[in-house]
């Protein structure tokens, strides 16, 4: 049965011990054609970045080549390789787990990975290197120095070969720093700060010729400030359609690992629907054709069913789920978490969000509401709905997001109200309506909790079995709200909710459950009447 590679990204890991992979090969020989040879790519954490960086050190490093056929073998570009496979001094870095706790544990950090670039490229292409330069080099106490020492020392050999720069996760200690330390952020990447001067290093030996292609990875444009003062030479390529799927899984390809973890063929498409709404969605360039699947909540699916045969207790991914905190940070950017969650309150109660993107960040005129609905589409918390005359429509991308976001809005509003929540008491009361049909336990905790959500006018609540788990009872609801109301609106208010509830009920999605209960409610000020219906 296929093996899943659920949370490996080392290219030869992969290949060697035979487990699945997505051939993407064919996007370098377009990368190599482009008209730019500095090129940045930017898209969500556990999009499958790291995997492509890693194929990309094994096709061009020079030290490589021995082992060419056996890894790219039966990929596109193994069968069609370039002039330029094999052909270079890989120097790669990785700006992934920076501890970002004080300044000085983020600059200890930094140079830290700058370090273990250079001594894995000293290593790898020892015989350039003496023991004197080697220690010269890695010796440096500031980062520019360290990449400046070290290509200054390659560059008098005038080598045939020249140096191919792979750097990941570009911007994720500044992801971080942005939120809580934003005046430390502005520092960094900003005038002289030892960011921006790395990038300084790079541009120049750019320019003697050594360095003939830099590929840079990341989340979000908000470091490119610090690229563009001092590597203003890149291209950022994230927003065009022709790379949008460079990364990510398309339809075609989910469906076909599903048949490969043997799911029955009878089974194959309703798990692809239900895989459409919880995992699908992402669209990063409105001219794109299709959208795409978050590669890792795939196969974290696929793995748990290879090992059961059977859906995962929970289709949230518990490492998707540490992005809640992430979420948490991004809305306090600057202290203006009340202005902020204004725009999470109108995603959650209009499903969408307009903004003009911003493409490359001004932190001279501060931090907009623009930048930060951009930069929630960046880290993968919304996508592309819709574009008219320059202006985005942004929108969670699936179920597991908008559990984020919902789980995060609620967790604000009690912390701001100060209230005490425990999720305990409405998990028991699904559980129960679940068992039994009677939903008079989960109402009253309803009732609690959505007296502190005054302008929720309006909600349909649907809770469907998670196909796999086998309820007595799936629930449908038409909720609606009310400030104030006596008996006669709260009727009439009930009325129009039934009126609604059975459009729904009439369906094809519900007129064929045998085991569907379905409710109305509404609830006026602290007072909650429901009906079966």
């Amino acid at each position: 049965m296929l093996k899943i590679p659920y949370g490996k990204s080392d290219f030869k890991t992969i290949i060697e011990e035979e487990y699945f992979y997505q051939d993407r090969t064919h996007y370098i020989q377009t990368l190599e054609n482009w008209d730019s040879t500095y090129l940045l790519y930017l898209r969500p954490r556990r999009f499958g970045k790291s995997l492509f960086i890693s194929t990309l050190h094994y096709y061009y490093g020079m030290e490589f080549q021995a082992a060419f056929p056996t890894l790219f073998g039966k990929t596109f570009m193994g069968q069609h390789p370039t002039k330029k496979a094999n052909a270079y001094l890989v120097l790669r870095f990785d700006f992934s787990g920076i501890n970002t706790e004080t300044e000085q544990d983020t600059y200890d950090g930094f140079l830290s990975n700058v370090l273990k670039g250079c001594e894995n490229f000293i290593i790898e292409y020892k015989q350039y290197f003496s023991i004197d330069s080697k220690k010269e080099i890695l010796t440096q106490k500031k980062p520019n120095e360290m990449i400046k020492s070290l290509l200054h020392r390659v560059h008098p050999q005038r080598l045939e070969q020249k140096v191919y720069i792979l750097i990941d996760e570009y911007d994720h200690f500044a992801n971080q720093l942005i939120a809580f330390n934003y005046a430390y952020f502005l520092d960094i990447v900003t005038q002289n700060g030892y960011v921006r001067t790395f990038y300084e290093v790079l541009k120049m030996y750019t320019g003697t010729g050594l360095v003939e292609r830099i590929f840079i990875m990341g989340v979000s444009p908000v470091t490119m400030d610090s690229l563009t003062s001092g590597f203003n030479i890149s291209k950022n390529i994230s927003l065009s359609p022709t790379f949008h799927q460079m990364v990510g899984f398309e339809e075609a390809e989910v469906q076909a690992i599903l048949a490969a973890i043997e799911i029955p063929p009878s089974e194959i498409a309703p798990t692809l629907e239900d895989l459409r709404l919880w995992y699908d969605g992402y669209l990063f360039a409105h001219r794109a054709k299709q959208k795409l699947y978050n590669p890792n909540m795939v196969l974290y699916f696929a793995a748990a069913y290879k090992d059961t045969q059977n859906y995962p207790d929970s289709m949230l991914d518990p490492n998707i789920a540490s992005d809640y905190s992430k979420i948490q940070n991004l809305f306090n950017i600057q202290g203006n978490a009340e202005q902020y969650l204004g725009v999470l309150r109108d995603l959650l109660e209009k499903g969408a969000v307009s903004a003009t993107l911003t493409d490359q960040y001004s932190f001279k005129r501060g931090f907009t509401q623009d930048d930060l609905v951009s930069l929630l589409f960046y880290m993968g918390f919304l996508t592309i709905r819709g574009f008219h005359l320059g202006t985005y429509n942004f929108s969670f991308p699936n179920y597991v997001i908008k559990k984020l976001y919902a789980d995060f809005f609620i967790q604000s509003i009690l912390e701001k109200n100060a209230l005490p929540f425990d999720n305990h008491p409405v998990n028991n009361g699904i559980k129960v309506m679940a068992d039994t049909g009677n939903p008079q336990t989960f109402f009253e905790q309803v009732k609690l909790i959505l007296k502190y959500f005054s302008n929720w006018a309006y909600m349909d609540v649907y809770l469907e079995a998670i196909r796999g788990q086998k309820p007595n009872f799936e629930v449908a609801m038409e909720l609606k709200y009310v400030q104030k109301g006596g008996k006669k609106a709260v009727d009439t208010l009930l009325k129009a909710a039934k009126v609604q509830l059975q459009g729904y009920l009439d369906t094809p999605k519900f007129n064929t459950r045998t085991n569907l209960k379905s409710f109305v409610v509404v609830v006026a000020g602290d007072k909650l009447e429901w009906r079966a219906i």
